[in-house]
């Protein structure tokens, strides 16, 4: 929108406009929020890989730990797209 128009615009479309800016920032946001996260676990991934994890044990519970950090993740992203 272009400022001149912005006086002569109704506010119904005014409000419609920033609704739809703020879900897009949000979206966007979450995104953003969502990288460190993914870098973490492909770094644990990777590296975890690489390491001694030949005890069936060790394995497991770097399972499970990625798992919660997934899940949480997941909340997170949710949470900030919620608002």
């Amino acid at each position: 929108m272009i400022a001149e128009d912005l006086d002569t615009l109704d506010p119904e479309p005014l409000r419609q406009a920033l609704r739809a800016s703020r879900a897009e920032l949000a979206f966007k946001q979450a995104v953003i929020d969502r990288r460190p996260h993914e870098n973490a676990v492909l770094w644990r991934l990777q590296f975890t890989a690489k390491s001694d994890v030949d005890d069936a044990e060790q394995k497991s519970l770097l399972d499970e730990a990625l798992d919660s950090d997934l899940a949480t993740g997941g909340r997170e992203a949710c949470r900030s797209t919620d608002r």
